[in-house]
């Protein structure tokens, strides 16, 4: 399905902040947020289908000016 786009873009956060968005954002317990995580495909394999890889460990301004530059290399392509 991937080869429908020009590009895929993965943002990423390690398994313990994402957890912890997940706890505070959904008021989830911890065990129910970890199984929603375990869920999901590996970042590790994730990883291999993105074409770019963007880490959302920061705030949510820096998330979306790192996300226009690479809106803009895809673009300017």
């Amino acid at each position: 399905m991937q080869d429908l786009f020009h590009a895929v873009i993965l943002v990423s956060a390690p398994p313990s902040l994402q957890l912890q968005r997940m706890i505070e954002r959904d008021k989830l317990s911890h065990e129910e947020a970890q199984r929603r995580i375990d869920s999901q495909m590996s970042l590790q394999d994730k990883t291999k289908h993105a074409t770019y890889v963007l880490p959302n460990t920061g705030d949510l301004k820096q998330l979306k000016q790192d996300l226009y530059v690479i809106i803009r290399m895809i673009t300017n392509a």
